[in-house]
């Protein structure tokens, strides 16, 4: 699913509980395929066996079976963080929040403070529940540095813009920092959040500072701007805005949705 999409749709919970996901490193589903009902893989006797078997699940794209296996090998390995953060972040990217959440509970009662994994799952549980305050307890409580230098402050922002205090969600992402990286991904996420509050002059103006960053035409940024200029009836500046990167990446197909858009209005 398209993540500007989902960031501009009325159902903002969606769009919130989906960013902790994306910060651990895995992808969702919809709803109605974490539903389905699967078949069970036949378990091995060893843990040894259960546990090879589940690595090569879930290498070969199958994280059901995969969670299975490594489920199995828990059993008699009750206290093992890395499989517990296995099956807790495998479990999140089936759609299974309410039960990765029992075993993020585990493993941060094992690892104490040093688990973002537990601590993105329970907020993310809190964001489904829309209990925003209690979701900004466990972000507050991650530790700096690292992953969470850009994690944390989009959480924040996003948990505020949730709440719709825009002011202060973007007073977060407008910080000062030397990483130009760090910089533009702040910027984007400025824009999207004064998108969402309709304040379109200022998504633009975040649109414009934070193209410029770049030195050349970024694919992420040029279809987002694209889309807000489309989305304020301005075709012909979202065709420009396509059109730089297309020049830069001739054979690209990426923006030929984009451009029917356009074609056909």
């Amino acid at each position: 699913m398209n993540i500007y999409k989902m960031m501009m749709a009325p159902g903002l919970k969606k769009a919130l509980w989906l960013l902790p996901v994306l910060l651990i490193g895995v992808t969702t589903v919809d709803s109605a395929i974490a539903k389905e009902k699967v078949s069970v893989p036949s378990l091995g006797e060893t843990k040894f066996g259960n546990y090879l078997a589940g690595r090569h699940a879930q290498f070969d794209s199958n994280p059901r079976f995969a969670i299975e296996y490594y489920k199995s090998t828990l059993k008699t390995s009750p206290d093992n963080k890395a499989l517990l953060r296995r099956i807790t972040t495998l479990l999140v990217s089936e759609g299974s929040v309410a039960e990765a959440q029992q075993y993020a509970k585990r493993l941060l009662k094992l690892s104490g403070e040093e688990s973002n994994v537990s601590r993105l799952v329970l907020a993310l549980a809190d964001i489904k529940k829309q209990k925003y305050a209690k979701a900004m307890a466990q972000i507050e409580k991650l530790p700096e540095g690292g992953m969470n230098a850009f994690s944390v402050p989009m959480l924040k922002a996003w948990l505020l813009a949730g709440q719709k205090k825009y002011d202060d969600a973007l007073k977060i992402l407008d910080q000062k920092t030397k990483n130009k990286g760090l910089e533009a991904l702040f910027g984007i996420h400025g824009a999207l959040i004064s998108e969402l509050a309709g304040r379109d002059e200022d998504a633009k103006a975040r649109y414009i500072k934070t193209a410029a960053l770049r030195k050349n035409a970024n694919l992420r940024i040029s279809i987002l701007f694209g889309n807000f200029y489309e989305r304020i009836g301005q075709p012909e500046k979202a065709k420009e805005i396509y059109d730089r990167y297309k020049k830069r990446r001739p054979a690209t197909t990426m923006l030929d949705s984009a451009y029917r858009r356009l074609t056909t209005g």
